[in-house]
């Protein structure tokens, strides 16, 4: 039977209703401004007794709502109003907190950058052995660590339509997101992660944020169903064909016959009972009381939904569970040799007699601090401008035989500033810098001679290599 008190605890409006007899039995009272005795007849006749799961959206006072039901038992549904126009709020405000998040992080680059810089400054000057030695490895060390964290989070903190879709390296994305939730997960439960195919690069079609959240809902799920010093197995493998061994749910555009990753997320928690698990992936089911939001298994198979997979749930009570995502594969790449990375045109440029100039425009005082320290102990003679603006009436006064430009300053776009630099100066050789790789506007003036790109931070030695100096 229904629990009324379960209803009434419920965090959005819902009643529960005889599909049969069309009348409401009970509601919780967030319901009661939303649902009048006309509001609840138009969902009655709306809804088709074959298909009522389906959600339907319905206007009043100029509110968006849309409802969905789920059977309780004979006769009865649960229907949950959700107003479109609150969640497409929340949405906004989870895209305004990706947007901040990776404004942070961009900052934060800038401040790496200079540490970085200068630690391998002093260690070109200093003597290779010494006290002061295992201080500056470790602190060159941490600093590389946190360039790598801060690299991983503007990845997920890119802001994208939720309908964009693109080709994701299957092993990066997952690896990145692992040494996050790693660092989120208190050290007394152990995760543990394998890939199986080697000599294998596995792109799949989704947003990268979706993947690390289906990944993150399940490690966190397996860690809050075991006691302290669990194990967390997270394995993924190619599939020729699914086998499901629980409660599954597929993709309406699911074919069976194709490729894919199977992603299982295994811990040796407490397990679930055969009644409860037929209810796994029903919106706002959970087991974990006022803990819980009863929305991440749901969330799971949404993914599965839009990527046109599927979601297996298998667990055995006072054993554990195994849940394994199936993912569409894309396309599979060997991997190859690394190559060396190619050499823009700035390599032409060397240390000669007379020095050579090098013109820098970033608005970051560290990053021209250690800019102008590593270009110094290169040989060059080196001029800073905080602007693009400064930048554009520096290049009109004097020629200069290379121009590194920031990507992202307060007074104009580097894209703006480097239009304007050529202009200018169209033979200049450039060298664009940026902690937020923006694929879009660094790759079409990557197809512009005499131009490369340098991710922050970097070190002495990534200069000298982007530049052919070594």
């Amino acid at each position: 039977m229904y629990n009324e008190e379960i209803l009434k605890s419920l965090p959005v409006p819902a009643f529960i209703f005889n599909y049969i007899a069309n009348r409401v039995i009970a509601r919780n009272q967030l319901v009661e401004e939303y649902l009048d005795e006309t509001f609840a007849k138009n969902i009655f006749t709306k809804f088709d007794a074959e298909d009522y799961t389906q959600p339907i959206l319905f206007v009043k006072d100029g509110l968006f709502f849309e409802v969905v039901c789920n059977v309780l038992e004979e006769n009865l549904a649960l229907a949950i109003l959700r107003n479109v126009v609150i969640n497409r709020e929340q949405d906004s405000r989870l895209e305004m907190l990706g947007f901040l998040a990776g404004g942070v992080a961009h900052d934060f680059n800038n401040f790496l950058t200079g540490i970085l810089g200068h630690i391998n400054y002093l260690k070109h000057i200093l003597p290779g052995v010494g006290e002061h030695v295992e201080s500056l490895n470790a602190i060159h060390l941490g600093a590389k660590k946190s360039a790598e964290l801060t690299s991983r989070i503007l990845n997920l903190a890119k802001s994208k339509d939720a309908s964009s879709t693109e080709s994701i390296d299957l092993s990066q994305s997952l690896t990145a997101c692992i040494k996050l939730l790693k660092g989120s997960i208190s050290p007394e439960y152990f995760v543990e992660y394998h890939e199986f195919f080697e000599d294998k690069k596995i792109f799949v079609r989704t947003m990268e944020a979706m993947l690390c959240q289906v990944i993150t809902n399940l490690v966190i799920n397996a860690r809050d169903a075991m006691e302290i010093g669990g194990s967390i197995k997270v394995n993924v493998s190619l599939v020729e064909k699914p086998q499901f061994k629980g409660v599954y749910i597929c993709s309406t555009v699911f074919l069976s016959d194709k490729l894919f990753v199977k992603l299982v997320v295994k811990d040796d928690g407490s397990g679930l009972s055969k009644d409860l698990q037929s209810k796994i992936f029903d919106p706002l089911f959970t087991t974990k009381k006022e803990k819980g939001t009863g929305l991440g298994l749901s969330i799971i198979a949404n993914f599965a939904e839009s990527v046109g997979g599927a979601v297996d749930f298998d667990s055995t009570l006072g054993k554990g569970t195994e849940v394994s995502v199936y993912i569409p594969i894309e396309r599979i790449e060997e991997v190859r040799q690394v190559q060396p990375t190619p050499q823009f045109e700035g390599q032409g440029i060397a240390v000669k007699e007379q020095k050579p100039r090098v013109l820098i425009v970033d608005d970051e005082e560290l990053v021209r601090n250690v800019l102008k320290t590593s270009f110094v102990h290169l040989g060059f003679e080196v001029k800073c401008t905080e602007s693009g603006t400064a930048g554009i009436e520096a290049l009109k006064a004097s020629s200069y035989d290379l121009l590194v430009l920031d990507m992202v300053m307060v007074d104009m776009s580097g894209s703006e500033a480097f239009s304007k630099l050529r202009q200018i100066d169209p033979d200049i050789r450039v060298l664009l810098i940026s902690g937020m790789y923006a694929p879009d506007s660094v790759d079409a003036l990557l197809r512009e001679p005499k131009t490369g790109f340098l991710k922050k931070p970097f070190t002495i030695k990534d200069l000298q290599e982007k530049l052919g100096l070594v």
